[in-house]
């Protein structure tokens, strides 16, 4: 084999290493991005949903309270059986289903009867 031929067998050739080494790289750190992304939506904190006035709650249930801090969840006069997110007293109103218990609505503010 010739001095001329050799060389660019072995120019060939380290091409190609070259070429497939550099491919494995971009390849890794592509995968380390993809993972990178995966595992960073897994630390986020759901937020804690809160109940509306008039929505269903569990009394015993922690995680699921009422929205506002002036509402409650009771039993609620003519909205049948269960718990529902309602006005506490001197809570605002528009009508007496927004209120806890057997309060009425009267003026925009829920008082006892």
């Amino acid at each position: 084999m010739d001095g001329s031929r050799f060389d660019s067998w072995t120019r060939r050739r380290f091409g190609l290493a070259t070429g497939g080494a550099l491919a494995s790289i971009l390849g890794i750190a592509a995968l380390q991005d993809a993972d990178a992304k995966k595992h960073k939506n897994k630390n986020k904190k759901k937020k804690k949903k809160c109940r509306k006035l008039g929505q269903t709650c569990d009394i015993n249930d922690k995680n699921k309270k009422c929205c506002n801090d002036k509402q409650d969840c009771a039993q609620v006069q003519g909205q049948g059986s269960g718990a529902f997110c309602c006005k506490s007293l001197n809570g605002g109103c528009s009508v007496n289903t927004d209120c806890c218990g057997n309060r009425k609505c009267t003026s925009g503010k829920c008082v006892n009867p």
